[in-house]
């Protein structure tokens, strides 16, 4: 077989991401090579995600590059795929999930340090370009002022240090891929998964690729099977809602032995409310689950005011 060919986007993570992938398949004595694009997400960086259109920001060049031939499979960060993919295409598979929750980032000795979210002093400057964590911010404290921070992980932290935030809100997953826990100029603060939602999909490395394309069968035995089940369960519920990176929705899976645990918010853009559910099934039974969530939400007398508000945010 010849190389096969993954396209990727430029950033850092990105790179760790598609090397992870690289490394496996050496693993299984395949060769392959980096294809690398950037992303209208890479390329607008002066607004905040919402405000340019959120579904395949970070995927439409990558699927494009697909269809014209010049590469086998696409690497993404799972929460950045639509739940809804271009025709032909699949998500081939899903690697093994890192821890899934976020983290908040300030400088070290900060006048923060130390406080809850609900105990940060009012104008507290939360930085996010997540309506999810936005939201939840402002549900557990209404008095903080959350501000748009764009860019790549190293960037973002550089702009809380210079003062554009007070607290930097991340995904644990891409700063400990980066070996930035440790850096000298700030500490970093563990939000609880269960109580602090974390992105569908976050913290795992999707592969999308087509059955046609070369190198699919490899890539597709690259997945992890409890990390996949987790992940089609929580993009079952956001595809049903038709939601996309923007939509206020924070899901927190776990998988023990054959049981499916679960945790689902959906909250106001305003964090003015915010409806959950909770629950567990078995790891056969999860569509049925996903489908009674969904029902659940729907039905529930906050439902369409929660969702005309992230249409209007």
């Amino acid at each position: 077989m010849s190389k096969i060919r993954l396209g990727t986007r430029s950033s850092e993570l990105a790179l760790w991401q598609a090397r992870r992938v690289q490394a496996l398949l050496n693993e299984k004595g395949l060769e392959s090579e980096l294809v690398l694009f950037k992303t209208q997400g890479d390329k607008i960086l002066d607004r905040p995600l919402q405000e340019i259109g959120s579904k395949g920001l970070f995927t439409e060049e990558l699927e494009q590059a697909m269809l014209d031939g010049e590469i086998d499979g696409a690497i993404h960060s799972a929460k950045d795929v639509p739940t809804r993919l271009a025709k032909d295409f699949e998500i081939a598979a899903f690697l093994e999930r890192e821890k899934s929750h976020d983290i908040l980032v300030l400088r070290k000795g900060s006048e923060f340090s130390g406080c809850s979210l609900e105990d940060l002093p009012s104008g507290t400057r939360m930085g996010t370009s997540s309506n999810r964590r936005k939201a939840q911010f402002l549900n557990r404290n209404s008095s903080l002022e959350v501000v748009s921070i764009r860019g790549n992980v190293p960037t973002r932290i550089q702009k809380m240090l210079r003062g554009d935030c007070d607290i930097l809100c991340l995904a644990y997953a891409g700063v400990h891929r980066l070996g930035l826990l440790d850096m000298e100029e700030i500490e970093i603060v563990q939000l609880d998964s269960s109580e602090f939602l974390p992105a569908v999909g976050q913290g795992s490395v999707a592969i999308e690729s087509s059955p046609k394309a070369a190198g699919y069968e490899e890539l597709k035995e690259l997945g992890c099977p409890s990390t996949s089940l987790c992940i089609s369960f929580e993009r079952w519920i956001l595809r049903d809602l038709e939601g996309g990176c923007s939509l206020p929705l924070g899901i927190y899976t776990s998988l023990e032995k054959e049981q499916l645990n679960y945790k689902v918010a959906l909250l106001h853009s305003e964090g003015e409310k915010c409806l959950e559910i909770s629950g567990s099934c078995t790891s056969k039974n999860w569509k049925q689950e996903a489908s009674e969530v969904i029902q659940k939400l729907r039905h529930h007398g906050d439902f369409e005011m929660i969702m005309a508000s992230t249409i209007n945010s």
